[in-house]
């Protein structure tokens, strides 16, 4: 995530590893109106704590989806994987605990 910010012109002081480091409060959007480029956060009950970031990459308000993408991820869309991959799922906005508005 760091790095595609960063080729897109974008300072981010956040850390590579640290999901909650996306989750600003001066960042976030709610949950409508997201839209692509919006990052957006998922709580993790078994860590207590944010434990998974990714990128909304298409919107579909109408269905309540979005589409991301994701790196670090298996395709069932759970964090935990036996390695890392990267690619565009479909999501819930229901998923997300919160939506975020890096990108001017």
């Amino acid at each position: 995530m760091i790095y595609i910010f960063k080729k897109c012109g974008s300072v981010f002081q956040g850390v590579n590893g640290a999901a909650k480091s996306w989750a600003k409060k001066e960042k976030s959007v709610g949950l409508m109106p997201i839209r692509a480029t919006d990052v957006f956060t998922v709580y993790n009950k078994a860590l207590g704590r944010i434990g998974h970031v990714g990128l909304v990459y298409q919107v579909y308000p109408e269905e309540r989806f979005f589409q991301s993408f994701e790196g670090n991820v298996n395709a069932r869309g759970d964090r935990e994987s036996h390695r890392s991959m990267a690619g565009c799922l479909i999501r819930e906005y229901s998923v997300s605990n919160g939506f975020y508005r890096w990108a001017k």
